[in-house]
């Protein structure tokens, strides 16, 4: 992803706080990110919804994300969709409220928020392109 940079070096299952992140990259202009993937099978009207079921992981998650920015890092989630019938991404905060509090705590602090689009045909998993946050945003 070019917004992450030039990758220098990646870190998988890292320790951080309380909780493993899945990646921490180093790009070429010296940045370190610590990264979370998450997939999203969940559409309801257009909108990709996240998560699909409460999920306690995912808050701390964020929660180490707003850390990690409070410390001077980048951090970001990538919400990995598989949906074509999306058009945009929130959290689904009928199913995990406080799920939702936290991504949006976790979008005003700084936490950069990358949820993208694929498509499976079978035998090849393809990127289509980056969803935007839908409107009805808090």
């Amino acid at each position: 992803m070019e917004e992450l940079g030039k990758v220098e070096e990646l870190k998988d299952e890292v320790r951080w706080g309380r909780s493993r992140m899945d990646h921490l990259l180093k790009n070429s202009r010296g940045e370190v990110v610590l990264i979370e993937v998450k997939g999203c099978t969940l559409t309801r009207d257009g909108v990709a919804l996240f998560p699909d079921a409460p999920t306690e992981r995912g808050r701390r998650h964020l929660e180490e994300l707003i850390r990690a920015e409070e410390k001077g890092m980048r951090a970001a989630v990538i919400f990995l969709v598989f949906r074509q019938d999306s058009r945009c991404f929130l959290p689904n905060g009928e199913t995990d409220p406080a799920f939702e509090e936290v991504f949006f705590r976790a979008l005003s602090r700084g936490v950069e928020i990358y949820p993208l689009l694929f498509s499976f045909n079978g035998e090849e998993v393809l990127y289509l392109r980056r969803l935007p946050l839908c409107s009805e945003t808090k």
